[in-house]
């Protein structure tokens, strides 16, 4: 009987993770991180939609800058401008590499920090 194929390994088993990577689970509330890896399924039916695909499709891909809005089942994240809900289940899939405080920060092309825009309520119009 033939053997069955042994399943990839994940990004970690592999060795492509940063030193610093960490599971997006494991961040603080407010912190920020690009996403270096995606532990993917082993052994996937056909036709069936794999982590990689589902995360991929909500945003959460490798190179993707991420924020935690909110710790707990699901995971809340910041990607591209919305809002994420994420099953923890599948976040634990997802690791990354913390940014730092100026990594963080709105950058203009030039590097110049770009100040949020904030509309003053009330006041007259002319």
């Amino acid at each position: 009987m033939p053997d069955a194929p042994a399943s990839p390994p994940t990004p970690a088993q592999a060795g492509c993770l940063s030193p610093g990577s960490v599971r997006v689970v494991d961040l603080a509330r407010g912190q920020v991180a690009v996403i270096d890896a995606v532990d993917d399924d082993a052994g996937l039916e056909p036709g069936r939609a794999g982590v990689t695909d589902t995360l991929k499709r909500l945003g959460l891909c490798v190179g993707r800058k991420v924020q935690v809005d909110k710790i707990g089942d699901p995971l809340i994240l910041k990607v591209l401008g919305s809002r994420v809900g994420v099953a923890r289940r599948l976040a634990e899939r997802l690791h990354a590499q913390p940014c730092t405080r100026s990594e963080a920060e709105p950058r203009a092309a030039d590097g110049t920090r770009l100040t949020p825009l904030t509309l003053s309520s009330g006041g007259s119009r002319a």
